[in-house]
Parts: structure tokens; C-alpha cells; sequence
């Protein structure tokens, strides 16, 4: 299954009058996330970096179901992992454990109906 990076920076005056502090932004920024109709799951094991699992989808969809609705409020990168032919991705990381825990449980409580 293919596995996206996305770093993001939320900066007030991309567009100040939208959320009332970081944590309104990452909130949003989860929905939109967990809200693409492939989404799997998600990881965090550093700050304001995701890896986001999705079932198979074509990678122009993802990236553009995220430009629009990302640019107008956060700094961002997101790029596709690159998988090896047994499916192996292709990452070194030194992984902060308590953040992905923290997401893990963020996610379960995250309320996007609003």
C-alpha cells in the first residue's frame, strides 16, 4: 500500500481569521487527512511530520485531494515513499514512540463533524 510523508508548518498569517491557535489547525488538519476516501491509518514519530497509509490509489489523487486544502492554511511537503519490489518502504528513521501514542489516541477522540 502506498505511504506519503507530509511535513507541515501552520503559520497564522497564511490565513489568520480560520483557526484560533495551532491545535484548531492540526485538528482540521487530521480530518482532512482521515477523511480521504483511502485512507488506512497514520503514523507521527517526529513533530509536524506524518506518514500516512492509504489502499491503493493512483498518487496525483492524493496530492491533489491535499493542495487544496492544505495550502490555503499550512506550509507543506508531502511526497510518496518509495516502496522496494517485496513492499518493503524505504525509510530510516529514529522513532519517537510517545509522539505516534499520542496520535494514536488523538485520532481515536478526533471529532470531525463540525
Amino acid at each position: 500500500m502506498p505511504h506519503y510523508h507530509l511535513s507541515y508548518d501552520f503559520d497564522e498569517k497564511l490565513n489568520d481569521d480560520t483557526f484560533n491557535n495551532y491545535d484548531e489547525a492540526r485538528e482540521y488538519l487530521l480530518c482532512v487527512l482521515t477523511q480521504f476516501p483511502s485512507y488506512v491509518t497514520m503514523y507521527e514519530y517526529c513533530e509536524s511530520t506524518l506518514i500516512i497509509e492509504v489502499s491503493n490509489t493512483n498518487k496525483h489523487t492524493f496530492f491533489d485531494y491535499t493542495k487544496p486544502r492544505l495550502e490555503p492554511y499550512f506550509y507543506y511537503f508531502v511526497s510518496e515513499i518509495s516502496t522496494s519490489t517485496n513492499g518493503n518502504l524505504y525509510i530510516n528513521n529514529n522513532k519517537n514512540e510517545k509522539l505516534n501514542k499520542s496520535l494514536q489516541k488523538e485520532l481515536k477522540d478526533l471529532d470531525c463533524s463540525i
